[in-house]
């Protein structure tokens, strides 16, 4: 019978006797951790090699939410089975396994993890981030349909109560409250990839100069701003919103991690990635990179790792709720795009972003927000569809204030039931989410199929673009929408408005 020689084997091999003491160990070790095994005298024992690693500056590695004492990382260590995780100064994930043998003799292994246990982490970490932000989108659909009726009552409100200062002042004070909580609501959506996307053609270089003359208006550092963007950079088709928004959190974020007089970069260029196995017809993708570089205090490798993830923050609670940098991975992964964060505590963070240049073309679908005054309505009469009994009552209000003639519906079957009893309506209005099994797009094409002459206008606090698409074919208002909003598109839908 052939014996294995452990110096044969990849992984640093160690043998101990039932006293555990060292009595054999493989070339391995010095494959994995170079420089270990001269470390070890001839009658090393079991704890001898634990401190040579922890000399070699090797880190126990737990999970973030636990601390452990230096007896406990010995326990773990030295009690078979054992398994623990070490992190090396390069940043190297070591694993050590222990295992008892039947003679009594113990068996240990060292191993170079890193790929496989990177990979984990990564997956691990999007998986967590993907549950959080569907979390959060579901909330801001939630806390939208609320800002709906609260917004939609103190607008209509306002248009019966006696103005006078106490009044008006409390109006306004709420409406600007909502205004708040549409706009944080409206970033939770973002990250949940909730919102739908209002894609339109964007000049980068207009876009960053229009965020950095705004961002400057509060900014007293005297920081130098260093910005390239060529002439001859490819417009971008994405939402303008969660652009501006991720941009915006970029460049924030560099301000604050910035010191007087530092320097931050902007940068932006036209790169082409091609395909890892080209055809004829798909050679590559061309991709415009934006890069913000700030020559500020940087991040630890800990802090690094969780950049991304919503609501985790090292700024305190007058600062930030945590959400910029999820906002940008967001938007990424809803342009089929790419970030990544390189950092070096005291040495200052460059994130780059990567978008996919798309050619520039003009859509009927994209909305535009006007500031047009809303012209009154003839009685048209329209067909309000929500299941949230507040959300239909407070649009069917408003819908009404604006001259037109409103019929209620709960769901699409009711919906359908009261479309083929009155013979026909101008318009319906319908929520996208509904339960019942036909949902506000199905429900659309089937009143697009059945009655052409019938106008369509959808309206959501939030919808998955996986799930629903196809909201893109009709006219779309988001939720919260005030009575402006609201009967600009009613007239765009009616074809009253161009």
């Amino acid at each position: 019978m052939s014996t294995i020689d452990l110096n044969d084997i990849e992984d640093g091999v160690l043998l101990f006797d039932e006293r555990h003491c060292l009595t054999d160990i493989g070339a391995g070790c010095e494959r994995v951790l170079p420089g270990f095994s001269e470390r070890l005298s001839p009658g090393a024992v079991l704890e001898d090699v634990y401190d040579g690693l922890l000399a070699m500056k090797l880190v126990p590695v737990f999970e973030a939410t636990i601390t452990a004492t230096s007896d406990e990382i010995w326990k773990v260590f030295s009690l078979p089975p054992a398994d623990l995780f070490f992190r090396t100064e390069d940043e190297r994930s070591i694993r050590w396994s222990l295992r008892a043998m039947t003679n009594g003799n113990l068996l240990a292994l060292i191993s170079d993890v890193s790929k496989s246990r990177d990979l984990f982490m990564r997956n691990a970490h999007r998986e967590r981030m993907q549950s959080i932000a569907e979390l959060s989108g579901k909330i801001g659909h939630d806390v939208n349909n609320l800002l709906t009726i609260i917004q939609g009552n103190l607008e209509l409100l306002e248009t019966v109560v006696e103005s006078n200062e106490k009044s008006t002042r409390w109006m306004r004070a709420a409406m600007d409250a909502t205004e708040r909580g549409s706009e944080f609501t409206e970033k939770l959506l973002f990250l949940g990839r909730r919102r739908p996307a209002r894609r339109r053609n964007i000049d980068v270089a207009d876009a960053v100069n229009r965020i950095l003359d705004d961002v400057a208006k509060g900014d007293n550092k005297s920081i130098k701003i260093n910005i390239s963007i060529p002439s001859d950079l490819p417009q971008l088709r994405v939402d303008q919103k969660h652009f501006e928004y991720s941009v915006r959190s970029l460049v924030e974020n560099a301000l604050e991690a910035t010191l007087e007089k530092g320097v931050i970069d902007i940068d932006a260029s036209k790169v082409f990635i091609p395909n890892e196995r080209p055809t004829d017809t798909d050679i590559g993708r061309e991709f415009v990179r934006l890069v913000v570089s700030d020559s500020g205090v940087g991040m630890a490798s800990r802090v690094k790792e969780r950049a991304f993830e919503p609501f985790f923050t090292t700024k305190d609670d007058a600062k930030g709720r945590g959400v910029g940098l999820s906002l940008v991975y967001g938007f990424a992964r809803q342009t089929d795009g790419l970030v990544v964060i390189e950092s070096v505590l005291g040495e200052g963070t460059q994130v780059t972003l990567m978008i996919p240049a798309t050619e520039v073309t003009e859509s009927k679908t994209d909305i535009f927000e006007t500031e047009n005054v809303v012209k009154l309505g003839d009685g048209e009469e329209i067909l309000v569809i929500d299941d949230d009994y507040a959300v239909r009552m407070i649009a069917a209000d408003m819908i009404e204030s604006l001259g037109y003639s409103v019929t209620l519906a709960k769901d699409a079957s009711d919906a359908l039931h009261q479309l083929k009893n009155a013979g026909g309506f101008d318009m319906i209005f319908s929520d996208v989410v509904m339960p019942g099994g036909i949902d506000g797009i199905h429900l659309a094409r089937i009143v697009r199929d059945r009655y052409p002459d019938t106008k369509i206008l959808l309206a959501s606090g939030y919808f998955d673009t996986n799930r629903l698409a196809g909201a893109e074919e009709f006219s779309f208002v988001a939720k919260p929408y005030d009575v402006n909003q609201l009967g600009q598109e009613i007239q765009r839908a009616l074809k009253v408005l161009a």
